[in-house]
């Protein structure tokens, strides 16, 4: 049995079948995604892992940021994951300063 720790299976192509011998994490990085994540590893029965990437967090609205953070609890990931301070997608303070709140949120 091999376990794929990072897969984003909600992405592959219709029809496409995971071999019996893998078992993927789904992994969800955006609001967007991490709904896929969830309903496309409970419809599986797979782990799934949420979270809100660093480059996700400077490209969004943060707005809804506590309705976000409320779906991943009620939710209830097996992880959270996707997460982090990673500066290379940062083009000024700004972007670091969400990348920042998002993290610590």
């Amino acid at each position: 049995m091999l376990v794929d720790s990072h897969a984003h299976t909600y992405d592959l192509k219709r029809g496409y079948l995971v071999p019996k011998d893998i078992i993927p994490v789904v992994v969800g990085y955006s609001h967007g995604s991490n709904k896929k994540a969830r309903d496309d590893a409970r419809s599986n029965n797979w782990p799934f892992v949420l979270g809100i990437a660093p480059q996700t967090a400077i490209r969004e609205d943060l707005s809804k940021l506590d309705e976000w953070i409320a779906f991943i609890r009620e939710a209830r990931p097996n992880a959270i994951g996707e997460v982090g301070l990673d500066y290379k997608w940062a083009k000024d303070g700004k972007d670091i300063r969400k990348e920042q709140e998002v993290f610590s949120r």
